[in-house]
């Protein structure tokens, strides 16, 4: 129930939430294709702490791809914070004998 309190004052869809998932998982995949296509065939290697650094673009892959799982984390927390309102909600009504 505390979820549902929680996440209720999010208005976001769940096409939205779609979306912010796929985007995620595509900036993860073009960082993964920067550092295995394109750090191989630089002159030098980047500077540290760079951008282009490997460390750096395999924290950048990482973050994106975390924080997609914590998305559907979320959605799921919710779908189950709904039915289990719903599921007592209902439950207890059907439970009245007045």
């Amino acid at each position: 129930m505390y979820t549902l309190q929680l996440y209720h004052n999010y208005s976001i869809t769940m096409n939205e939430a779609k979306e912010v998932h796929s985007m995620l998982r595509r900036a993860a995949g073009i960082f993964t294709f920067v550092q295995t296509e394109f750090l191989p065939q630089l002159d030098s290697p980047p500077p540290l702490g760079s951008d282009l650094d490997p460390r750096v673009l395999n924290a950048y892959v990482n973050q994106c791809t975390a924080e997609a799982q914590e998305g559907c984390t979320r959605a799921k927390i919710i779908l189950i914070s709904l039915f289990e309102y719903t599921y007592i909600g209902s439950s207890s009504f059907y439970s009245y004998s007045g």
